[in-house]
């Protein structure tokens, strides 16, 4: 299902409502500001999943618009903008070395 004013779709309808529902719920109440961060580990232990379904769920979450932050003390929901912006210059940067990664590939497939 698609959200109109944002053009993405809800999170019900990819196989993780549930969970998604109920650690977006968990961050609002119990973690919000950097100051609050859980860590992954105990994300997963609380919710009894794997590292990698935690990131499948966190994306999602942060995809339908829920400002879900996350750095080296762990996710938080956001509690003000320099912690959104923050964020966001984070995952900017993951992306340039995804694709620098890429980039040399294609260097190396072409040689």
């Amino acid at each position: 299902m698609m959200r109109p004013e944002s053009g993405r779709s809800d999170m019900s309808s990819n196989g993780y409502g549930d969970k998604q529902n109920q650690v977006l719920n968990h961050l609002q109440i119990f973690h919000k500001g950097r100051k609050k961060a859980v860590t992954s580990g105990k994300l997963e232990a609380i919710f009894n999943i794997r590292g990698s379904e935690l990131r499948k769920i966190i994306n999602e979450i942060r995809s339908s618009g829920h400002p879900v932050c996350s750095d080296n003390t762990g996710y938080y929901y956001a509690k003000n903008k320099k912690e959104l912006n923050a964020t966001i210059a984070q995952l900017s940067s993951r992306v340039q070395n995804i694709a620098n990664a890429r980039d040399g590939l294609v260097i190396a497939l072409n040689k």
